[in-house]
């Protein structure tokens, strides 16, 4: 397994159109002997991006995320949950939009990790 703070090591690209959909799968996986559950965070989306984050069953956690952070619930030991980021290019959308998924444990913030994201507008 790969920790980092700036999402090195865990990090995709994608290209795409404008209205066009990059779609990324998120692991958040609990690498502890205990039950765990961890808070999300990451930055609302640049100008002229849409950015939006579910959870496995589809439901919109793009709010929670972008605000206070979303809770995962309880994460058994190795096991993990998986979130869908999709981030869309709009017409006026310019260059890369760059996103970092921040995941901290709720028994110990001091255990954090990262997974980073880049879209580009071809």
């Amino acid at each position: 397994d790969v920790y980092s703070l700036d999402g090195a090591g865990q990090a995709k690209a994608l290209t795409v159109k404008a209205g066009v959909q990059a779609k990324y799968f998120l692991n958040v996986q609990n690498d502890g002997n205990v039950t765990d559950s961890f808070t999300l965070t990451a930055p609302a989306a640049l100008s002229g991006w849409t950015v939006q984050y579910q959870d496995g069953a589809g439901a919109d956690l793009t709010a929670q995320i972008t605000g206070a952070g979303w809770n995962t619930g309880d994460v058994l030991p190795l096991a993990s949950k998986t979130l869908v980021l999709r981030v869309t290019p709009t017409a006026e959308a310019a260059g890369t939009c760059p996103l970092l998924l921040t995941a901290a444990s709720n028994l110990n913030p001091l255990r954090k990790d990262a997974a980073g994201t880049e879209t580009t507008k071809q």
